[in-house]
């Protein structure tokens, strides 16, 4: 049904793309269907576009208010690392006028706190894995899997200690993970270890 849609959307804006050779790609359909493959200078097909699409739904609902809601539940569980986002914030509020927006320049001195949020990501990713397409026919593991089967990747989660977040210089708190954690650790984002 869902797809069924979209590539209704697709056929239509591929259309207007092709009427009107000056209509500029201002929308994520029509980009998808002007982007060229450099790899093979062919364009995406209808179905390749309402794939990437169906994923980036798929991948952007609720991700953001469960990151929120995991810097949050941390943060409650370690009040020294949430005092320590606090005093960076009230060092950042301290130096803005009254009614002065925050700018690039005050979130670049964020630097604690943004640590924190990469590590709640690394601890609960929002995304446990992705969806592929095999391109070509491949084996793994003594199994064939068939050119243009779906599957996903699912991330794995760090083995810590209950109640403990290890840091790169072995302290509890947030940042990275020690060494005797390295190996084990795998990032939110699609793997490898922590600290890469």
């Amino acid at each position: 049904m869902v797809r069924d849609e979209l590539l209704s959307i697709i056929r239509r804006r591929a259309k207007q793309l092709s009427e009107n050779k000056d209509m500029v790609a201002t929308d994520l359909f029509s980009r998808m269907l002007l982007a060229v493959d450099q790899e093979n200078d062919e364009l995406m097909n209808e179905m390749e576009i309402s794939n990437n699409v169906i994923g980036l739904l798929v991948a952007s609902y609720d991700t953001t208010s469960i990151s929120l809601t995991m810097v949050l539940n941390f943060l409650a569980q370690l009040p020294h690392i949430y005092q320590e986002v606090m005093e960076e914030q009230m060092e950042i509020a301290k130096a803005k006028g009254p009614g002065e927006l925050l700018n690039w320049e005050d979130i670049e001195k964020m630097k604690y706190s943004w640590n924190v949020v990469r590590e709640a990501l690394r601890l609960t990713p929002p995304a446990q894995g992705s969806f592929r397409e095999a391109k070509t026919d491949f084996t793994y593991a003594g199994f064939t899997i068939p050119k243009g089967w779906k599957h996903t990747t699912n991330v794995e989660f760090p083995e810590l200690p209950k109640g403990k977040i290890i840091t790169t210089n072995g302290r509890d708190g947030m940042g990275g993970c020690s060494a005797e954690m390295r190996g084990k650790a795998v990032g939110g984002w699609g793997g490898g270890e922590a600290d890469r």
